[in-house]
């Protein structure tokens, strides 16, 4: 073969390749809201790892960071909301990951079992330690993409989210290996995960009908979704605020056990304002109803340009008006709530997101009410598995998420943040209430099953029955259990695959 044609054939199967690469990208995207073509998210990764394993080991990062782009930067595009370059940054950062992934399983090649194991291995692993830390993100996990599919997620409440997810890539590789080797043992294994597959949604249902013919609801709960946009809190959104919550609330039966407003609901700061902590109590006494309310709270802080800092606070108020308890966001938005390193790096001085930066809270305690304890997470808390586990381990019966999506207006991120939900139901066999600002707010069952709901832009109360449960799960015990045997299994797998490996060839 001609130089110039060997060159050729190589340019024409890197762009098919890339291709390739830019098809799993956009079968991500499609599995996840607005679309919720969930099934398409059992198929997507088959592409990349057909390019990859026609790639040399460079190529293969690149043909990575390509799919990450394709699909972070579609399934963040509502990012762009605050500018064309944090969606870009965002979507980059993020696909790094995945062109890590693809090196990897490059260097694994086509080693039968090994190549089976190690691929979802190391997907599952590098999505847990995407999660890791203050810079942590689980948007985009594979996992959230099957919330709909109740069956499958009952696993979660072992192995978290990423059991969910680990499945979702070996059904990948199983698939992706049939279609390279074409022989009789890729198609035994695509028939073992298969049936793997066939087992662990038929346990769902077994599971799904127990659980929910044990349990008797018996606490009548609201969430007070008013369709207020607050994203910044000028006077006039505060005033519409006030206009809209107290009728709404006021007209509320007078049988509830519990009424839920949303983060950033609170017109003003609750401990320092005596108006406001009035209105409360007497909305509280009026209804004879425990509320749980969201809102800031600002601390007096000499040290602090401003002589201030602010918190972004969740507060329980008793039936008889007496402030319950109260808790306050600790795992803060980096860039959207506080500027990391704004201290130590002088350009980041000016970069103003609000007046103040937020300051976390001191820890994620439960609030105590004479029918259980709660456990609140505040909007973006809800995205994290280990944030929900520490209110139960802590004794929370139920669990609530408050947030204000309306930043997001109309776009596909409500519905994609709302899926965490589900997740955090199943994982720790708790109802959730959910109260978002212009929604999605709902009522979730301990099997992720969405029992009442108000949709996104509506002005709505949501109205249900829950009960404070007890009992413990397998991963509300052990935490990320299943995330770190697959982060040691993928490291052993992808070390025994560099010792020599003669019956198969693989492209260098």
């Amino acid at each position: 073969m001609s130089k110039d044609k060997s060159k050729r054939l190589y340019h024409i199967r890197a762009m098919q390749n890339a291709a390739l690469a830019v098809v799993s990208g956009v079968l991500m995207v499609l599995a996840f809201p607005k679309f919720g073509l969930f099934p398409l998210a059992w198929i997507s990764l088959i592409p990349l790892i057909v390019a990859v394993n026609r790639a040399r080991w460079l190529g293969s990062f690149g043909l990575g960071v390509i799919t990450g782009f394709v699909f972070f930067g579609g399934l963040l595009y509502w990012i762009s909301l605050f500018g064309y370059l944090p969606w870009f940054l965002l979507a980059l950062v993020q696909s790094l990951s995945v062109g890590i992934f693809a090196l990897l399983i490059n260097v694994i090649g086509k080693r039968g079992l090994i190549t089976l194991a190690a691929v979802p291995s190391l997907w599952t692993a590098l999505e847990w330690i995407r999660s890791l830390g203050a810079f942590g993100f689980t948007w985009g996990d594979l996992a959230y993409s099957q919330a709909g599919w109740l069956h499958i997620i009952q696993i979660s409440n072992i192995t978290g989210p990423w059991g969910v997810t680990f499945l979702i890539v070996l059904v990948n590789t199983a698939l992706a290996l049939l279609l390279i080797q074409r022989d009789k043992v890729a198609l035994v294994q695509a028939s073992a995960v298969a049936g793997l597959v066939v087992i662990a949604a038929v346990a769902g249902v077994v599971t799904l009908n127990n659980i929910e013919s044990d349990i008797n609801p018996d606490k009548k709960v609201a969430l007070v979704q008013g369709g207020v946009e607050m994203t910044w809190r000028d006077e006039k959104v505060l005033e519409e605020i006030r206009q809209t919550y107290w009728p709404m609330t006021k007209n509320l039966p007078r049988n509830l056990d519990l009424i839920v407003w949303p983060e950033s609901a609170l017109p003003g700061y609750l401990l320092s304002s005596e108006w406001l902590r009035q209105e409360m109590a007497h909305l509280a006494r009026e209804n004879k109803a425990y509320m749980l309310v969201g809102g800031p709270h600002v601390i007096e802080d000499d040290n602090t340009e401003a002589g201030y800092k602010e918190q972004n606070g969740a507060y329980l108020i008793h039936p008889s008006g007496e402030l319950a308890g109260e808790y306050y966001k600790v795992h803060l938005v980096p860039f959207g709530e506080f500027v990391p390193g704004r201290d130590w790096l002088p350009l980041l001085q000016n970069y103003k997101i609000r007046e103040v930066d937020y300051s976390p809270g001191q820890g994620h305690n439960t609030l105590h009410s004479s029918h259980g304890s709660i456990g609140v997470a505040i909007c973006f808390e809800s995205i994290f598995p280990g944030i929900s586990t520490k209110f139960t381990q802590a004794g929370a019966g139920l669990l609530v998420v408050i947030t204000n999506d309306s930043w997001f207006g109309m776009t596909a991120a409500p519905a994609q943040h709302h899926d965490f939900s589900v997740f955090r139901a199943v994982e720790n066999r708790r109802y959730v209430l959910r109260n978002a600002s212009t929604g999605i707010s709902s009522i979730i069952s301990p099997t992720g099953r969405v029992l009442s709901s108000a949709e996104l832009g509506e002005k709505a109360v949501v109205k249900g029955e829950v009960a404070m449960l007890t009992g413990e799960t397998i991963y509300m015990r052990f935490g990320d259990w299943f995330a770190v045997l697959c982060s040691i299994a993928g490291m052993i797998l992808l070390f025994i695959s560099l010792r020599p490996y003669k019956t198969m060839g693989h492209p260098r």
